[in-house]
């Protein structure tokens, strides 16, 4: 009688092994491990504190299998990698590995950064016209109170608040002639791009506006045809 060989039991199949994770979720991983090893951290330590600090069923395991793509991550676990590793989502999604991508990100970043010079430029632009009416309230007060008794005090007094007044409008000067519009525009760069990308955005949106004016003109001429015909 044949003795039936018993095969031997498989082990069950790691359910992350050989996922696909795809190009975003490889830039991910790429990203982990390179944050990781910046903030000195073994894999040991990032998985710790995922545990401790949000939860997660992370181990050494865990973070080497997410570092080499082969272990897709769900939302809230990519949201927490990012906060233990000082980043945002944003960034450690963004794709560098390419000249195309990069300079994607670099304008997406140059262009944020335009936005903050204008928001800045327009916040002092804003004070110093504070600091001007100040400035001319200072000026009036004297005038009235040059026949005062107390005059020379209060002139001592002004001329002090004015000093300071002078002081802040010299210096939000300054910093408004060292903002980043005097930076020479580079041929092919990418704030050129961004100049580019904005005013074409600008006129793109003029010329919708008169195409519907153009229209809304042209429809009411027809209305009114149609109504002239009908009488």
């Amino acid at each position: 009688m044949r003795a039936h060989r018993l095969s031997p039991k498989s082990s069950p199949p790691d359910r992350d092994g050989g996922a696909d994770v795809g190009p975003l979720g490889q830039t991910f991983a790429r990203e982990v491990r390179r944050l990781r090893e910046l903030r000195g951290l073994s894999q040991t330590d990032l998985a710790a504190q995922l545990r401790e600090r949000h939860g997660l069923k992370f181990h050494q395991a865990t973070i080497d299998r997410v570092e080499k793509g082969v272990r897709p991550c769900r939302l809230d676990e990519v949201y927490a990698l990012a906060e233990v590793l000082g980043s945002t989502v944003d960034d450690m999604l963004a794709d560098w590995s390419s000249a195309d991508s990069a300079f994607r990100e670099l304008t997406s970043i140059a262009r944020r950064a335009g936005e903050t010079e204008y928001r800045i430029a327009m916040g002092i632009q804003q004070e110093l016209a504070a600091v001007d009416g100040d400035r001319e309230r200072v000026v009036a007060g004297l005038a009235r109170s040059s026949d005062s008794a107390d005059g020379d005090q209060v002139r001592a007094w002004a001329e002090e608040v004015l000093e300071l007044l002078d002081a802040l409008s010299a210096g939000a000067e300054r910093i408004l002639e060292g903002m980043t519009a005097h930076l020479p525009l580079r041929p092919g760069g990418v704030m050129e791009q961004v100049n580019r990308q904005y005013f074409g955005g600008i006129l793109a949106a003029h010329e919708a506006a008169i195409a519907a004016r153009r229209a809304e003109a042209a429809a009411g001429d027809a209305h009114g045809l149609a109504d002239g015909g009908s009488g």
